[in-house]
Formats: C-alpha cells, sequence, structure tokens
C-alpha cells in the first residue's frame, strides 16, 4: 500500500488561502506546506506500524489495543486533518460510572444564569427523558429536541475561537462496559473529558484504561489551588492524559437553581458568585480556550494539527504498550522455557545418580532429588517438590553379588562332577546365570520404569499446560504445535513399558548363553573326550607291557597261544614290562591332569567374558537410559522448550524491530511538535 500524497496539491493551497490567517500560521507559507506534508507521512507510517504491532479484533484483545481500532482513529484524523470544510470543535463528555456528575458538568457549561425561564434552560433539564445515548449538542437560534440531538442557542457553545459541538456520553457501570461506538466516539472527540467520581473510581486504577492522550480528567471533588508542579499520575509515563482538574459539578449546578429561584435578591447572587466559582467549572472553560487558541491565532488549521497528533501520539503509546506487554510475555515465556529445561537436564541426572547407583550419599550433593515432582505456580513458575530417596544398589555392586553367587556355583562344577554330566554343562551354567544374573537390580529397573513413567506423564502435562498459557502471548501456529506434540506423545515408541530399562540385563544374558556357555559346554565335551582317550591309550600301553612282562618272566605259554607269541613278539620296544607299566600310569595320569588343566582354564575364559559382558552391561543401562530420558521421557518437553524457543528468538527480533522504528517515530513527532509550537 502506498502512502497517501503530502499535501502540496492546488486544492490545499487554495484551502489555506480562503482561510484569511492562514499566513501566520507556521510562518511562512511554504514552511506551513512542508510541517503539513511531515504530519501526513508521520501520519501514514504510524498507521503501517499500528498495523504490524497491534492484535487484530478477534485475538481476545480488548477493543481499544486493536488494530482495527487504531487504523479507523487515524483514518479519521487523517482525512478531517486533510479536509477543507470548516466544522465545530468535537468536545465529548463521559462519565466512568453511574454515579459521576457528568450530567451536572453538562448542564453547568450550557445553561442560562441569568433567565430563569430560558428554552436553552428548559430543553438541557429535559434533555435525558426518554432520550437514548449518546446526545450531541449543537448551536442553533431556536432551541430544538431532535432525540439524540440537540440544538439550543447557548452563548457558551460559540464563545470560542472555534464553535464546539458537545456530545455527552450516558455513563454506564465502568468505562470497560462502553459499547464499540461509544469508545469510538470518545477516542475521535477532538476535546475528550472524563468524569470521575473520586469514591467510587480510583484515579490510579482509571489510568491502567487506555484512554485518548488528549483527555482531561475531571476529578468530582473540591477544587485545589493550581500549582506550578505537575500531578504525580500525570509527571510519570503511565499516565497519558493532558490534564487532570479537580471541580466539583453538583455545586455548579445547586448554584444555579439557587440563583433561578430568587435571581434579584443580593445575597441570592453573592451565594451564586461563590458556589460557581468555588465549584471550579472555569477550568474546563481555561482548558477549552488553551486547545482552541485565541483568536489572534489561526485556530482551526492549529488545532486540527494540534488534535491530528494526540491521535497519532495515543497510537505510539498504544503500540508501546503492546511492545511492552509483548517484551514481558517473551520474557516470562522464555523464564518458563529455560525453567522446564533446567528441570529435563536435572531429572537426567539425578536419574543416572539414582538408577544406576550413585546411591543416596552422591544424589544428595545434586541438592535435589530423584524423581522430581515438577508443578507450575501461580505466578507461571515451574516448582519442584522433592520427594524422599530411597537408596538403591549400583550396578557395580549387583554385579559382585552376581559374582559371589556364580563364584559358588562354579566352583562346585569340578572336573569329576563334569565327567558324569558332561552333557548337562550347558544347562547347568544356564539355570545358574538365570538365577545369579543381578535379579535384584531387574526388579529395581523394572521399578523405576514405573517412576519414569510417572516423570514422563509430569512433563507431558508441563510441556501441554505451557503451551496453553503461551497461546495469547506469542503469536505462532499453536494448533500445528500442539498437533505434533500429541502426535509424539501418542505414537508406539513413545510408550514405557517395565522391560523398557532391562533390555540390556536380557541382551548381555543372551550374548552370555549363546557364546560363553557354549563354548564352556564344548571345552567340557573336549576335556572328557581327551581324557578319556588319553587314559584308554595309557591302560592299553601297560597291558602290553604286563602282558610282555608276562611272556618273558617265563610263564607256561604254549605254543598254542599264538596271541599271547604275537603280542610279546610285535610289541617289545625294548623297554621293561615294568617300565611300561609304569609309562602307561604316568600318561593316565597326565591325561587327567591335562582334562583337568584344560576344564580350568575353559572356566577361566568363560569368566573372562562374564566379567566382560559385565562390564557392558554398565555401559548398555548407562546408554539405554539415556536413550529413554532422551527419546521418552523428556521427548515432548525438549521438542516443546525447542519450539518455544525459536519461536520466543524469532518473536525477540520482531520487538527489536517495531521498538527502533517506534523510538524513531516518537522522535519525529516531538520534532514537528516543536515545529508547531516554535512556529504557532
Amino acid at each position: 500500500m502506498s502512502p497517501r500524497p503530502l499535501l502540496r496539491s492546488p486544492c490545499a493551497c487554495k484551502r489555506l488561502r480562503r482561510l484569511p490567517n492562514h499566513g501566520r500560521f507556521l510562518g511562512t507559507h511554504a514552511s506551513s506546506v512542508a510541517v503539513n506534508g511531515q504530519i501526513l507521512t508521520l501520519a501514514y507510517k504510524i498507521k503501517k506500524l499500528v498495523s504490524q504491532v497491534l492484535p487484530p479484533t478477534g485475538s481476545g484483545t480488548q477493543f481499544t489495543e486493536s488494530a482495527e481500532f487504531w487504523e479507523d482513529i487515524l483514518t479519521n484524523a487523517h482525512n478531517d486533518y486533510a479536509s477543507t470544510p470548516e466544522r465545530p470543535a468535537r468536545v465529548v463528555v463521559c462519565g466512568t460510572d453511574q454515579w459521576s456528575p457528568s450530567e451536572d458538568l453538562v448542564t453547568a457549561l450550557l445553561s442560562d444564569p441569568l433567565a430563569s425561564d430560558d428554552p436553552v434552560n428548559d430543553v438541557l433539564s429535559n434533555r435525558h427523558r426518554a432520550i437514548g445515548t449518546p446526545l450531541t449538542i449543537s448551536y442553533a437560534t431556536n432551541p430544538t429536541n431532535n432525540g439524540n440531538s440537540i440544538q439550543i442557542p447557548s452563548n457558551y457553545l460559540r464563545q470560542f475561537p472555534t464553535a464546539i459541538q458537545l456530545t455527552e456520553v450516558k455513563s454506564g457501570d465502568n468505562l470497560k462496559t462502553l459499547s464499540e461506538d461509544d469508545l469510538l466516539l470518545l477516542f475521535k472527540a477532538d476535546f475528550p473529558i472524563v468524569v470521575v467520581n473520586p469514591i467510587t473510581t480510583s484515579l490510579v486504577d482509571l489510568l491502567r484504561i487506555r484512554l485518548p492522550s488528549n483527555t482531561v480528567l475531571v476529578q468530582a471533588a473540591h477544587p485545589i489551588k493550581p500549582s506550578d508542579r505537575p500531578h504525580p499520575l500525570l509527571a510519570s509515563e503511565s499516565a497519558r492524559v493532558q490534564e487532570i482538574i479537580f471541580m466539583d459539578p453538583s455545586r455548579a449546578v445547586q448554584a444555579l437553581k439557587t440563583l433561578h429561584g430568587d435571581p434579584i435578591s443580593s445575597s441570592v447572587i453573592q451565594r451564586y458568585q461563590d458556589d460557581f466559582l468555588g465549584s471550579g467549572v472555569s477550568s474546563i472553560t481555561h482548558a477549552l480556550h488553551r486547545a482552541l487558541g485565541v483568536p489572534s491565532e489561526p485556530p482551526l488549521a492549529t488545532f486540527r494539527a494540534t488534535v491530528l497528533l494526540a491521535h497519532l501520539r495515543g497510537a505510539l503509546n498504544a503500540s508501546q504498550d503492546m511492545i511492552n506487554s509483548a517484551t514481558a510475555n517473551v520474557a516470562s515465556i522464555s523464564t518458563n522455557v529455560d525453567s522446564l529445561s533446567r528441570q529435563v537436564e536435572e531429572a537426567r541426572r539425578h536419574a543416572t545418580a539414582e538408577i544406576l547407583g550413585l546411591g543416596q550419599a552422591k544424589a544428595a550433593k545434586w541438592g535435589r532429588v530423584w524423581p522430581p515432582i515438577i508443578r507450575f505456580g501461580q505466578d507461571d513458575l515451574p516448582r519442584v517438590i522433592e520427594a524422599p530417596v530411597q537408596e538403591t544398589e549400583g550396578i557395580a555392586e549387583a554385579m559382585m553379588q552376581s559374582n559371589r553367587q556364580m563364584r559358588g556355583i562354579m566352583d562346585n562344577l569340578t572336573w569329576w562332577r563334569v565327567l558324569w554330566r558332561v552333557d548337562e554343562v550347558s544347562g547347568l551354567v544356564h539355570a545358574a546365570v538365570e538365577r545369579t544374573w543381578c535379579p535384584e537390580l531387574e526388579k529395581k529397573l523394572v521399578m523405576h520404569a514405573g517412576s519414569l513413567t510417572s516423570l514422563q506423564q509430569d512433563f507431558n502435562v508441563q510441556t501441554f499446560s505451557m503451551l496453553d498459557k503461551t497461546k495469547a502471548k506469542l503469536p505462532y501456529d499453536y494448533a500445528l504445535l500442539r498437533n505434533s506434540m500429541q502426535q509424539m506423545s501418542t505414537s508406539p515408541s513413545f510408550a514405557l513399558t517395565p522391560s523398557t530399562l532391562v533390555e540390556p540385563l536380557h541382551k548381555r544374558k543372551s550374548q552370555l548363553y549363546k557364546y560363553p556357555t557354549t563354548h564352556l559346554h564344548l571345552g567340557a565335551q573336549r576335556t572328557f573326550v581327551g581324557m578319556s582317550a588319553g587314559i584308554t591309550s595309557s591302560a592299553a600301553f601297560s597291558w602290553v607291557g604286563w602282558a610282555g612282562w608276562l611272556s618273558g618272566a617265563g610263564l607256561n605259554v604254549g605254543t598254542d597261544n599264538a596271541l599271547l607269541q604275537a603280542l610279546s613278539s610285535t610289541m617289545n620296544f625294548g623297554i621293561e614290562p615294568t617300565t611300561a607299566v609304569g609309562l602307561g600310569a604316568f600318561g593316565a595320569l597326565a591325561s587327567l591332569r591335562w582334562a583337568i588343566g584344560k576344564w580350568e582354564r575353559a572356566k577361566k575364559r568363560w569368566w573372562e567374558d562374564w566379567i566382560r559382558i559385565g562390564h557392558g552391561l554398565e555401559r548398555d543401562l548407562k546408554a539405554t537410559l539415556e536413550d529413554v530420558m532422551r527419546e521418552k521421557v523428556t521427548v515432548v518437553a525438549e521438542n516443546g522448550c525447542v519450539a518455544l524457543r525459536e519461536t520466543t528468538d524469532k518473536r525477540k527480533d520482531e520487538i527489536a524491530q517495531f521498538a527502533t522504528e517506534l523510538y524513531a517515530l516518537q522522535a519525529e513527532q516531538e520534532i514537528i511538535e516543536k515545529q508547531i509550537r516554535f512556529k504557532s
């Protein structure tokens, strides 16, 4: 969208020529056109910034904080400033509630104190009978009542350099209950007046509500002496109103009634003067004179420029409030995200300390206990509710206990027992491993899997709660992110089962069955076969030697015993029979010793595999726990934190850019306002 053309057209120059005092407005004609162009360009820039910074109407924000509201205000002010026809100044009077004396203020300003039966007073006294809101009061020679508008020949409406048109908005329960039309009427006013009853409405609370920047607040109280020092509420940056006036409109109306009762009595006239002047109603008249100018100045042009700049200032204030609010929201969300991230890291450390065997003494060093129960407090900050620590055995202690139990079983599996049960070795070892392979650790891991499930649910609840709370604070695709988190939390791989943490135990136990135990079984069989072969060979050799000894000793061996003769002749190696018997016996003993050594070496290799697998179990459990914590327990919280952190970082960059533009426009407006004050 391209900006509106600057006021350098012939129609603008004609408008300036038609006004008799425009030669004095803003110095020379050239400088006047230049300042007009600067104001209109500034209005376009501010309107563009408002459309980017302020939220749309249907986003849950208040109507006065929406982009559509301020675009309507700025468009109306821009068109009014660039228009040629003269018009009366729009004064809008509105009360904060039904107890504020806004009607008395209008009556006191417009009533004629010198005529008790004046038609003007009759119309004013009957203006709220069967008449809705708002009520527009303008000047006319003959008083008329047309329902929502009345015309009266009130001199008050014509005593200013620019004629005024007064609109009275009927007070409701409070300003927040005003309709959108009434709010637009109040904010589009050239001179908005808000009447406050200090008993029912606190001024501090009132200034928290969005008001026009050129608002005059009327406190219904006894007037105080004007001071050179501004009111503290006006001096603060949060108070964006033009002026605070203390007056008593009801006292002024009572003074008028007193005068109308006996207008010729000197005492009544004196009482009227005392009460009317003491009410401070004339302060509004002085404020209108300051805003509309004096007859020696170009009232209409200066007044329209002042009104447009006031609307621009209000739009900048609304944008600045929105930027400040967005900055606070981003900071709050970042705090919650960082806190949840710290809770995730803390839960991981405690899980490692508690499950993998750091024990109670080491876990206490963290200053927290595991698993932590985390909840969001009323201030949207996470809180950790600590639970008592239960001491648990670590992996090293569980393996030492398994070693002691398995050592006793393997020590009982001696070589002479293996000889009789050589085919049952794998079954015996398998059964022993099944009984002794970290049974207590397995039970505790199953128990901790249940604790991790509870922790997983807590993190999910916190994450979705944080997403719900940031929905109205950050402009991002909330539905898409929440749907992604829900899909992640309902996927089959997300579920935690009792066997989630014990899978490394089963895997390592299966590895122990498949390789070391099988090799041990084969070693037992080879030992048995080798020992049997050696003992049999040695026995045969001893028997041959014994047979030779019998033949060499001259036993009565007949020629009919051909077998003994053959053996004696063929097996005679020149070894004495006793030596042969001894060698056979030695061979049998050597075979037995070889068998014992081979079996012990097989068991030693099995123990080395046992220890190696035990060390691998510790690594596997640690890696499994880290994977479970990262991919199951904290995956939703981590992904939610990452997504929100990316969104907040992007939002911070946008806010910084908007703030830079805002400060530049505020500085530009201050320069224009100084130029107008200097040249007017």
